[in-house]
């Protein structure tokens, strides 16, 4: 298989992002897409890569029900969203926006999936635990939570 792009096509090709497996060989495309973007460059060319890991979705439904279980086991926090609030501020995921009257006013960070890849998240979610089970409801055992969040969600 050769590149049959040119122009524009070609130029589009050159700027997407592809998934790939790790394997012996190295980074396999995942799809017929990925391959033919491949073919666009020459043997030896020097390519610029970006490797991020897809969020996982099953992971980042558990980090919503864990905050779920905490919320219904405590007093204070009356919502996952005042919680969530609460974890970003607690860990610095936050950033100062100046305001025109030379204040400034506190920005909560996104820990969307376009913002956070997995390893990005995955450190979140072990930070966020640790808080959650030290501070919000002290000595709550971090495996028993998890545990009852995956029974919860159905495993």
């Amino acid at each position: 298989m050769s590149c049959q792009r040119t122009g524009a096509e070609n130029f589009r090709w050159k700027m997407a992002e592809i998934l790939c497996r790790r394997t012996l060989a190295g980074l396999t495309p995942l799809d017929e897409d990925g391959w033919e973007m491949l073919q666009c460059w020459s043997i030896n060319d020097i390519l610029k890569v970006k490797v991020t890991k897809p969020r996982n979705l099953a992971h980042h439904r558990k980090f919503f029900g864990l905050l779920g279980v905490i919320v219904h086991n405590q007093e204070f926090y009356k919502s996952t969203d005042h919680l969530l609030l609460w974890l970003k501020h607690r860990l610095g995921l936050v950033d100062m926006v100046p305001t025109h009257d030379g204040t400034s006013r506190i920005r909560e960070q996104s820990i969307s999936f376009a913002v956070m890849d997995d390893t990005q998240f995955t450190a979140f979610y072990d930070q966020a635990v640790d808080v959650l089970c030290t501070e919000v409801i002290p000595g709550l055992d971090k495996r028993e939570l998890e545990e009852e969040v995956m029974e919860i969600l159905g495993g």
